[in-house]
């Protein structure tokens, strides 16, 4: 048995569906080897080679395409040791079937679940809460490999300039999986696409788990995640807003994360649309968060959306907040941004202790990695 785990199930279960069905023809993956003189000779026919590598090459042209080298892999197959395709470990304990997807030929990727436990044996509290957003939400940041780089390459000369770019990235109608355009309209680092796991899902299977190495951690992560954030930038205000304060954050009230609110026939006139989901949304506040980074819309025409949804949500009597990535990265700027926010839910602003302080610091420099201010 050979297992895909940690951050390389991850980064599998985070590939596109259309990169990850689309087969690299063979003289190009023989290329491909040949730009590296160690992949080359381990690749060319060498007797010594292991097991676990020959199912790995195999795969690569496949669906293993989007997982940066070398792959984390578990087995229970003879030496254990590193090749540039793949870092070995012993599989002490077979996974429960609940808990592994097949990929045939004994080829298996962790689920969401325990590659989530895996990946948060070497990371901090922070990382892992970020990495459960995102399997828990509906956004994805795939790694662009150099066997990825080509398709997407060739998807966005395609889209470039056409009144519906999304439609080069999506092998059928069916495909949920849809790329985020940034500001001038050019296919970005993120792509929208289901929830690999609900929060609920997640922590029913978490407590069943038995013996895996980083549960605890993973456990004490999961009780602060929630369904549906819409990206990184949701994900890191979530952090702040959410979180307790004795883990860096204010404790504010769980929002509902992109959700639904159909306009009034005024506020119609106003969005040039029915309705439009709300980044965060506190409904009995009717308090609103905006998130506007580099990239968040699902196609080219929700930039020219955006600029009427304020007006419309303000018109049904909604408080709108909305955040820049550039506002939040700076903490001087950040605590502004979450006292106005207390305000908004009709909180009083937090009388912040020194410890208060540096836990916010901190928790700052893990996501942004700024610890200075404009201040």
């Amino acid at each position: 048995m050979i297992v895909i785990t940690g951050t390389s199930a991850l980064a599998w279960w985070n590939t596109p569906t259309l990169f990850k069905h689309e087969e690299i023809p063979p003289e190009q993956f023989a290329a491909w080897l040949k730009m590296d003189e160690q992949m080359r000779r381990y690749a060319a026919g060498r007797k010594n080679r292991r097991h676990v590598d020959e199912r790995i090459l195999a795969r690569l042209p496949f669906d293993l395409k989007g997982i940066p080298l070398p792959i984390e892999v578990e087995t229970d197959y003879g030496a254990v040791r590193t090749s540039p395709f793949a870092r070995v470990h012993r599989l002490s304990r077979k996974p429960d079937a609940s808990l592994l997807q097949a990929l045939g030929n004994d080829l298996y990727v962790a689920s969401p679940t325990l590659a989530l436990v895996q990946a948060a044996r070497r990371r901090s509290l922070t990382a892992t809460v970020a990495l459960m957003y995102e399997a828990c939400g509906i956004y994805a940041e795939p790694s662009v490999t150099d066997l990825v780089r080509p398709l997407l390459d060739a998807c966005t000369t395609q889209a470039h300039g056409a009144k519906q770019p999304s439609q080069f990235f999506r092998e059928d109608e069916n495909d949920p999986w849809k790329p985020v355009f940034d500001r001038n309209g050019n296919p970005s680092s993120m792509w929208k696409r289901p929830q690999l796991i609900t929060t609920e899902q997640l922590r029913i299977e978490l407590e069943a788990m038995r013996c895996v190495d980083g549960l605890p951690q993973a456990r004490r992560a999961a009780q602060f995640v929630h369904d549906r954030s819409g990206s990184w930038l949701e994900t890191a205000w979530a952090l702040f807003a959410l979180l307790p304060p004795r883990c860096g954050g204010a404790g504010y009230p769980t929002p509902l994360f992109n959700e639904r609110v159909t306009f009034t026939p005024e506020a119609r006139l106003l969005a040039g649309m029915s309705y439009c989901k709300c980044d965060m949304l506190w409904p009995e506040q009717n308090a609103v968060v905006e998130l506007n980074g580099m990239a968040y819309h699902a196609d080219r025409a929700g930039f020219k959306e955006a600029s009427g949804r304020r007006a419309a949500l303000e018109s049904m009597g909604y408080s709108v907040l909305e955040i820049t990535y550039d506002q939040m990265s700076d903490i001087t700027q950040l605590e502004i941004l979450l006292d106005m926010m207390s305000t908004r839910l009709g909180l009083k602003p937090a009388k912040r202790s020194t410890k208060q302080v540096e836990r916010r610091k901190k928790l700052h420099q893990e996501l942004f990695g700024q610890p200075e201010s404009s201040e």
